[in-house]
């Protein structure tokens, strides 16, 4: 694997986790209530469990060490973006009152999906580490 190629796909994966942390940090603000001080208490904790699949998934394609295992986890970012994006759009255009109780539940399927896909990493070697060069 080339090192300019590598580099290129460690961009792209921390580009995405700022871009979608700052998308889903301008949502949540328009979705809740800054003029109240406990709004501001709970967003980090709020964001970080919705952006966090995004953002393990673009670290981990950043810290990969082979193109596979950079693919892998680029396009496991990338259908992170489309699935919180169409989850965001549901609740946005709905007239539920309780739709917004899906930004609670989305992230435990994406962390699910993440870990199988670590751990399908880890067997086929996609996240190896040469150790003795350390």
């Amino acid at each position: 694997m080339s090192t300019e190629a590598s580099n290129s796909l460690r961009k792209l994966a921390k580009r995405l986790a700022l871009a979608c942390g700052a998308v889903m940090l301008l949502t949540d603000i328009y979705l809740g209530s800054p003029s109240n001080s406990e709004w501001w208490l709970m967003i980090p904790l709020v964001l970080a469990w919705q952006a966090g699949p995004i953002l393990l998934a673009a670290a981990c394609a950043a810290l990969s060490r082979t193109q596979n295992g950079q693919i892998v986890f680029l396009l496991l970012a990338g259908l992170f973006v489309l699935v919180t994006g169409w989850t965001y759009y549901a609740v946005l255009t709905s007239t539920s009152s309780t739709a917004p109780i899906a930004l609670v539940f989305t992230p435990i399927y994406l962390y699910g999906a993440w870990l199988v896909t670590v751990v399908v990493a880890a067997i086929f070697g996609w996240h190896a580490r040469d150790i003795g060069s350390a």
